[in-house]
């Protein structure tokens, strides 16, 4: 299997093995956790700013719609920019409602309500990830000429990828959520059992163990997706 032009086997991975942008992907990923341990950000918190990062995606997939358009070259089998620029407003309607579906389901579950976000470091993580997600574009798109042709493949595949991308990841994210179910449980049982700093001391082991586990989940499926976006 090859990985950006990067030879790689999945049972012998090696951090060498991966190429540039998904050495990249997978810092911005691990700097996020950094990131989310030092603010205290909520398990909630978190599953927002990945639902920014999949509107980040989709705004660079529209970017490379344009790009096709913009960079059009007649040939062989290559159709019309208007063809891209279709497809490009497809995107954004399906894509938009598939996300305003996703983020209604996220304000009526109470445990992914925020009462009171943290704005700078739900701002940062994002930051941090819109980065590496500029980079792999500028790598895998406007650095792949062949697969910015206006043929019918390159628009199926360039549609279809941000959700064979997304979807993994958010339906793990999802189904790991319900785990703050109990989460909140124990919380609940912490603050009867203890008092004052115990709580506090349970309430950020709670939150720690929560973060690593939704956040390693989300880099798994990330990559996994990545790598078969790219290869």
């Amino acid at each position: 299997m090859a990985w950006d032009g990067v030879a790689g086997d999945v049972k012998g991975f090696r951090w060498q093995s991966l190429s540039p942008s998904a050495q990249v992907l997978l810092a911005g990923n691990a700097l996020t956790v950094i990131v989310a341990i030092i603010f205290g950000l909520d398990p909630a918190e978190i599953i927002w700013v990945y639902w920014l990062e999949s509107i980040v995606i989709g705004m660079f997939t529209v970017l490379a719609f344009i790009t096709m358009g913009l960079g059009h070259k007649p040939g062989p089998k290559v159709g019309s920019p208007a063809a891209a620029y279709g497809f490009a407003i497809f995107f954004c309607i399906h894509y938009g409602m598939f996300h305003g579906a996703y983020a209604l389901f996220l304000s009526i579950m109470p445990w992914f309500i925020i009462e009171n976000p943290d704005i700078l470091g739900m701002g940062i993580t994002i930051g941090i990830l819109a980065l590496s997600h500029g980079y792999s574009f500028v790598k895998n798109v406007l650095g792949n000429p062949a697969g910015l042709a206006i043929t019918k493949e390159n628009l199926q595949r360039t549609m279809m990828a941000p959700y064979s991308r997304i979807i993994p990841m958010h339906l793990t994210i999802i189904f790991s959520g319900f785990l703050m179910i109990p989460l909140q449980l124990l919380e609940t049982i912490a603050e009867a059992v203890f008092s004052g700093a115990g709580i506090a001391a349970a309430d950020r082991l709670m939150k720690f163990v929560a973060l690593l586990l939704f956040m390693g989940l989300k880099t798994g499926g990330d990559l996994y997706g990545h790598l078969n976006r790219y290869r």
